[in-house]
């Protein structure tokens, strides 16, 4: 199991390892933050936000297809539960997280080693000046509306944008179209895909709808016999400078009284001395990213959220890139972050 906690993933590390990297690349890291405009205010979709506080419960299967533009698509099934107060528990296999909106709390549960991990709303990393290169740019095009239609037995309006990119780590910069089918009554995004220039996709879709009936209490809590998970949990990493963004992309809901967040973890080998030397981000208010970890570290932590600013905008993008690095080799990857409102 990889550790969230970036002191117990340098525990697990070789810090000999670590630390000479990171006296080699200490010079060349960076951290650029930029922010932009407010996202384009759009209509309220039809039917409008719900009037109730709190979400609508349900359960649901979210199917995930990606690809890389060449070889055969790949797809996961992950399970979702939602109750009124807006909790919500996916499970990704063995995998399982629980975020509560209200408490500003995210558990993950590791089911195989029978461990838990508590993640609290974290506080940034102040201490570097940042500089706003893309401040006052729009990143997103207008909102092209596609009308109502039909997915998974559920009625749904279609929006579709041009997210444009700058520049950012060695990545150049980049456009990517976003198509999202809501139900506001529903309070998801039913179906949500994202098409790269490269001809690289990502589709999201919820199948096996049921709203209405509350989950069961007890899916929102650490179960009986789990334990806090410690740096002896950590698996051995790969033996290059691999780099997994978790989750990617990112989509923050935000729903009646309750503003949407996320965690936003980047991790690199920590056998092979690798360490995020840079990242960047860019994105539009109303959301917000910030880092949370400092740099020169197998692990990079992000975290986005909804400011609850410019209530007309229904729909905002962001995107973080990271760059990890051992000196004799280096991995740069970005991630797609979504904000809904509904």
């Amino acid at each position: 199991m990889r550790m969230w906690a970036t002191g117990r993933v340098l525990a697990a590390a070789g810090m000999t390892g670590l630390l000479l990297a990171a006296q080699l690349v200490a010079a060349a890291a960076s951290r650029t933050v930029l922010t932009g405009t407010p996202a384009h205010a759009a209509p309220a979709p039809a039917g409008g936000p719900a009037a109730r506080a709190g979400a609508v419960p349900l359960t649901a299967d979210l199917v995930i297809s990606k690809t890389d533009g060449v070889r055969p698509a790949t797809q996961e099934t992950r399970h979702v539960y939602r109750d009124s107060h807006g909790r919500t528990r996916v499970e990704a296999g063995t995998s399982v997280t629980i975020t509560d909106p209200a408490n500003r709390m995210t558990v993950r549960l590791d089911a195989d080693n029978h461990t838990f991990q508590r993640s609290p709303q974290p506080k940034p990393d102040t201490t570097r000046e940042v500089p706003n290169e893309a401040q006052g740019k729009q990143m997103s095009s207008p909102p092209r509306p596609l009308g109502t239609r039909t997915i998974q037995g559920v009625p749904a309006q279609g929006q579709s944008s041009t997210v444009t990119i700058p520049a950012t780590n060695g990545l150049p910069a980049r456009q990517k179209e976003v198509t999202t089918w809501r139900s506001t009554q529903l309070q998801i995004p039913v179906q949500t895909r994202v098409v790269e220039a490269s001809g690289a996709g990502y589709t999201q879709t919820y199948t096996n709808i049921h709203s209405g009936s509350e989950p069961a209490t007890g899916l929102f809590a650490v179960p009986a016999g789990y334990h806090e998970a410690t740096a002896g949990d950590v698996q051995a990493a790969s033996t290059d400078c691999s780099l997994d963004i978790v989750p990617d992309p990112v989509v923050v809901l935000t729903i009646p009284y309750l503003l949407g967040y996320s965690d936003v973890f980047a991790f690199t080998s920590v056998d092979n001395a690798c360490l995020f030397v840079a990242d960047a981000a860019a994105w539009e208010l109303p959301l917000w990213l910030r880092p949370v970890s400092p740099l020169l570290l197998p692990v990079d932590w992000w975290f986005a959220q909804d400011t609850g600013l410019y209530p007309g905008v229904w729909a905002a993008f962001g995107d973080i890139a990271f760059l990890a690095s051992n000196v004799q080799t280096s991995t740069v990857r970005d991630t797609l972050v979504i904000l809904y409102r509904f």
